[in-house]
């Protein structure tokens, strides 16, 4: 789900191929998911607990990835699911985003939440701290 996600972003289409995309974000989700200092939460349905509704990958204060099945923004419930997913403290304060698509849309190009003003991209923010643990 995340990495079909960042597959639409902007700077993965500039990127060009699809394999060139493949070949350098896999490693980088599965180092953050490997991570100790990485959090993962996930809101599921508790009717279908197999089922993921939204989720966020945070380091620290950084948020890698969040994401809220399109179904749940459609049926009214985005913004909702991403308080809920969402460190209180990234709602809070600046946050550093390590991916550069920064809204919730509802398919039909109708934008349904904005991040905080506070959020900023900050793509080096990952590469600064892998190299360091490395």
């Amino acid at each position: 789900m995340w990495l079909e996600g960042a597959k639409q972003t902007r700077a993965a289409k500039a990127a060009g191929a699809a394999r060139t995309y493949w070949r350098s974000h896999v490693p980088v989700v599965e180092y953050l998911l490997r991570s100790p200092a990485t959090e993962t939460r996930v809101v599921s349905d508790p009717e279908v607990p197999d089922s993921i509704l939204a989720f966020a990958c945070t380091s620290g204060p950084a948020l890698h990835w969040v994401t809220v099945k399109r179904s749940a923004v459609r049926a009214g419930f985005g913004p909702e699911l991403l308080r809920e997913v969402l460190p209180e403290s990234m709602l809070e304060g600046p946050t550093p985003c390590t991916f550069e698509q920064l809204r919730l849309s509802d398919g039909s190009g109708q934008t349904v939440w904005r991040p905080p003003a506070s959020w900023y991209v900050d793509p080096a923010w990952f590469a600064r701290h892998f190299l360091e643990a490395a």
